[in-house]
């Protein structure tokens, strides 16, 4: 009786694989998407498309193909599809469960499109999804329903848009996110718990953007940052312990900026800093106390500022620098000894400043320090 059920069970299944293979259906009310999947599926036209040759598709490159509208019906039978490229195109509105049932997809380029409406469950449940592209595009408004059912995705592009406002809790349903790019957008306000929820982020990238001032908590959350980008905005002034939570980041360039004067505290902390990026600001007086706490730091750029004095105790402690930059400001004094604690200073650029020689003794310079811009004396 066993071995009779079992022969039963094995003829059903057969029967059912075989029908599922031979079912054929027309797609054509798919449009240019429909003559797509019909191509990849390996059918003559999208009239008649093997059901199993859609179920088997893993890639599909619709990039540049005049594409003006998806709908919830569009990539419906893609079971195995996991990268779907619809960039290029002419899309203005993601619908809602546009993408549904694409549960192997991995990654989903939108870049270069018109989008400007991204509706409540656009990306409903994405399980595997782990890149979005959404850049170039028109969107100016995103809310904490925008990426929802994302929790699988790593990385997020939605640069060169025009969003002005990140709301609070934005992204919180991002788990898995490990970079952001909002580069080029139009982001004047961020709102103070716009980022919570990112537990895994590692590059945070907000350049080019419009921004004037941060909140202190602005970027509390966000413990495992690595990079952060904020040049080329409008800030003047940081707040104190802006970024006191940040023990993993490596690198911050707060370049092209209208930064005038800095908090002592700044960038206390910061045990992981490698790479600080202030150049191009409006500088004019560095705090004794700025660098300190920075037991990482490699490379530190301050040119084109307006930097007029180097105190003595300005880099003090600084035993893991390599690379000074203080090109292009208005430096005429240095103090005497006012680099002996960089030990390991390999590179000290003073090109363009109004001091024209210095003394490598007197300013406590190690001989193996490569110094550009200045006559050296002994």
């Amino acid at each position: 009786m066993q071995n009779l059920i079992i022969i039963v069970s094995i003829f059903l299944l057969n029967a059912t694989t075989s029908l599922y293979a031979e079912t054929i259906i027309n797609i054509c009310d798919r449009g240019i998407i429909g003559d797509e999947i019909a191509i990849a599926a390996g059918a003559i036209g999208c009239e008649e498309v093997s059901v199993q040759s859609m179920a088997d598709i893993q890639q599909l490159f619709l990039s540049d193909k005049g594409i003006q509208s998806i709908n919830k019906n569009s990539f419906q039978g893609l079971w195995s599809l996991q990268d779907l490229d619809l960039s290029f195109n002419q899309i203005t509105t993601i619908p809602s469960h546009a993408f549904q049932n694409l549960n192997a997809l991995v990654t989903l380029n939108l870049a270069v499109n018109k989008i400007d409406n991204i509706l409540d469950d656009a990306f409903f449940y994405l399980p595997s999804l782990q890149w979005l592209g959404l850049s170039h595009n028109q969107i100016s408004i995103i809310s904490r329903e925008t990426f929802h059912w994302l929790s699988s995705v790593e990385i997020l592009d939605i640069s060169r848009n025009q969003i002005e406002t990140i709301p609070a809790n934005a992204f919180e349903h991002l788990k898995s996110l490990e970079k952001l790019d909002l580069t080029l957008n139009q982001v004047e306000n961020i709102s103070e718990h716009a980022f919570a929820g990112l537990d895994l982020l590692k590059d945070l990238n907000l350049s080019n953007n419009k921004l004037s001032t941060i909140s202190p908590i602005t970027f509390e959350h966000l413990t495992t940052l690595k990079q952060l980008f904020l040049f080329r905005n409008r800030i003047s002034k940081i707040p104190e312990n802006t970024f006191q939570n940040l023990k993993s980041l490596t690198q911050i360039h707060l370049a092209y900026n209208l930064i005038s004067t800095l908090p002592e505290n700044t960038f206390h902390g910061l045990t992981s800093l490698e790479d600080l990026l202030l150049h191009g600001n409006q500088i004019t007086d560095i705090p004794e106390n700025l660098f300190q706490g920075l037991p990482s730091i490699k490379s530190l750029h301050l040119y084109f500022n307006q930097i007029h004095t180097i105190s003595k105790n300005v880099f003090r402690n600084l035993n893991t620098l390599e690379g000074l930059h203080l090109f292009n400001n208005q430096i005429s004094t240095i103090s005497s000894n006012a680099f002996q604690d960089l030990t390991a200073l390999r590179w000290l650029y003073l090109t363009y400043n109004p001091i024209s020689t210095i003394s490598r003794s007197n300013l406590g310079l190690s001989p193996y320090t490569n110094i550009l811009g200045v006559t050296v004396n002994p």
